[in-house]
């Protein structure tokens, strides 16, 4: 957290007011008046550390290596078509070989399905047509001992792919939401929004209409929008609540219990599990469930959230992420320029309830590439993006552009009443280039220094009864500390 030092030097009415940058969210929700000095009312593509600032995230193209024996060496993975629309993470098992593959799996604006081996060197695109003209949903089936991957559209039907195996299974359910458990699949329907759909045949190959089972559901906690296994139950996510189903093997009975009620809208965008926990957003906060119990998280940059209705969220390495639409500045940052979708990426480190923002870039969606070899955070996107799968870096470069990055605090009277104030000095330490602006009610100030290794004095004389901070960076080898007030009272 930040640290107030306030220290006397050499006069009795000068004051040293010192900025630790550490484990402070934006509180964009905040009066001025709420506010310590220290906290940041503004703070992007920065990366908050115990000892000040430093680059943010970033985004590359998806780099994987050639081999699993070299896993140092890596090559950029190539898109086939113009468009990525859907993403999916598919683990093979070859029993001929006895290893486990690893794939990527996309959908792009041709209606093609495109697959790559994430360890394996990639001299052609692998690719199939498919019926679909809207974006499937996907996931991974094991049946009879062998992999497959499961997609359905709501304006086609369900297709097996894997195995040698690839066909169109006509009167099959479509789905929109699917998970197994208990080595059964259950879905989510378009036509059917109240219920639970589910094949008292355990082979999907032989899903048919006079095999499938519903579970309605039509108390006040609205339709289906998501199912999931978690914690050896089933969950149903609803459009104002959560239900929890156990089944029973032997009598094929279930039993329901209704987990969570909400008076908002709980975004289906935004629901992740990191396995311990499932982490949710409705339009009145932010959320996680254990399986047993709903508890609303504090972030004081919910305010921020200006839409989520195009959102989408990942659990990756103890930390969820969220791509959505946020409110920020005046500036224009990176995809801002133009039209878009969604603008940020909010990270919300799960242990250490630390919340990260990056900034101008507009994601589609966000996909935990998970093995044990090598491990990544992978988007695809709207906009001018839309033709790469990309990344996440710590390189604070999107793209190989760097990212302008923002830390600002309120305006403040610092504890010290409403009386004027001047700025004597300030001090810093920067590795590159950055500008620092100071701000009151009759004047503006700003600073363009260089980057060094020294810790460095500057004389200011800003004068006013609040002052605000502003610190500002397009460096992507940026580190700052030291960071100081010298005020004195008029």
């Amino acid at each position: 957290m930040f640290n107030e030092n306030k220290l006397k030097v050499t006069k009795k009415d000068k004051k040293i007011f010192k900025f630790d940058f550490f484990n402070k969210c934006p509180a964009s929700s905040k009066n001025d008046e709420e506010m310590a000095y220290s906290e940041p009312r503004l703070c992007y593509n920065f990366k908050v550390t115990k000892s000040g600032l430093e680059n943010g995230y970033g985004v590359r193209d998806l780099q994987m290596p050639l081999s699993t024996t070299n896993l140092e060496t890596e090559a950029v993975i190539p898109i086939n078509g113009n468009e990525v629309r859907r993403m999916w993470s598919f683990t093979w098992e070859d029993n001929n070989a006895n290893v486990l593959k690893y794939y990527l799996f996309y959908f792009n604006e041709n209606h093609q399905i495109n697959y790559e081996n994430l360890f394996w060197s990639r001299p052609i695109r692998i690719s199939f047509n498919t019926e679909y003209t809207s974006t499937p949903v996907g996931l991974s089936y094991r049946i009879n001992g062998y992999d497959y991957m499961i997609f359905s559209t709501q304006d086609g039907d369900v297709y097996v792919f894997g195995a040698g195996y690839d066909k169109y299974l006509e009167g099959a359910p479509k789905l929109i939401s699917c998970c197994t458990h208990d080595d059964r699949l259950y879905a989510l329907t378009s036509k059917a929004r109240h219920s639970l759909v589910y094949s008292t045949n355990l082979n999907i190959m032989e899903w048919k209409d006079d095999t499938t089972q519903h579970l309605e559901f039509s108390d006040e906690r609205g339709n289906l929008t998501k199912v999931m296994s978690f914690n050896d139950y089933l969950y149903v996510f609803r459009e104002f609540g959560i239900t929890r189903l156990s089944t029973y093997s032997t009598s094929g009975e279930f039993s329901i219990r209704h987990i969570f009620q909400s008076t908002s809208y709980i975004e289906a965008g935004s629901i992740a599990s990191n396995g311990e926990d499932v982490y949710f957003l409705t339009t009145e906060g932010f959320y996680s469930f254990d399986g047993n119990s709903v508890k609303e998280v504090e972030l004081d940059c919910f305010s921020q959230i200006e839409d989520l209705s195009k959102c989408s969220a990942e659990c990756f390495e103890n930390k969820y992420y969220l791509a959505c639409r946020m409110k920020f500045d005046e500036r224009s940052e990176g995809c801002e320029s133009g039209e878009y979708v969604n603008n940020a990426v909010l990270i919300y480190d799960t242990k250490k309830r630390k919340v990260e923002i990056l900034r101008g870039i507009d994601v589609n969606q966000l996909l935990a590439l998970n093995n044990p070899l090598k491990s990544k955070l992978v988007m695809c996107f709207n906009g001018d993006k839309v033709g790469h799968v990309g990344e996440l870096t710590d390189g604070g470069k999107c793209f190989n552009q760097s990212q302008h990055k923002v830390w600002q605090n309120s305006f403040s009277d610092f504890g010290l009443g409403e009386g004027v104030k001047k700025v004597e000095h300030f001090t810093i330490k920067t590795s590159a280039p950055c500008k620092v602006t100071l701000k009151s009610e009759r004047e503006t100030r700003q600073y363009c220094l260089k980057g060094g290794e020294e810790v460095r004095l500057i004389k200011s004389g800003l004068v006013g009864s609040r002052v605000q901070v502003t610190i500002e960076s397009d460096s992507d080898k940026i580190k700052i500390s030291s960071f100081k007030l010298i005020l004195s009272v008029q």
